[in-house]
Order: structure tokens, then sequence, then C-alpha cells
């Protein structure tokens, strides 16, 4: 593992992979519904924004500025 920036460790992109999909493997059927669903919601909430990808999204200006 590397040193970052931040004094945390990151990992490979590799074995990030591998322990998600170990993780959703390991998933009960009901918790991948849910989260599926909330993807499908938010990619319908970045299309209504966007009007449908044709304009940039919003940037999240409250992140920046509590930074």
């Amino acid at each position: 593992m590397n040193t970052s920036a931040h004094g945390g460790t990151s990992c490979s992109p590799r074995s990030v992979r591998a322990i998600d999909i170990y993780l959703l493997t390991e998933l009960d059927s009901k918790a991948l519904i849910l989260g599926l669903s909330w993807l499908g919601i938010g990619i319908v909430y970045l299309l209504v924004l966007t009007r449908g990808l044709t304009k940039e999204p919003p940037e999240m200006t409250a992140i920046a500025e509590a930074e």
C-alpha cells in the first residue's frame, strides 16, 4: 500500500475492485434491490438536473466552503 498525501494509505484499483465484488456477492437480495433503487433514483435526478445531460451538473459549493 502507498501512503497518500493526507497521511492515509491507498490501495491499488485491482484490490479495491476485488473487495467490492466480494462484498456485492455477499449482500442479501433485498439489500441489492434497495441499492439499485437508490442508484436509479440518483441517475434520474442527475438527468433532471442536467436536462438530459445537455448542461453541466451543478457544483457542490457547500462542501468546498466547509473546508
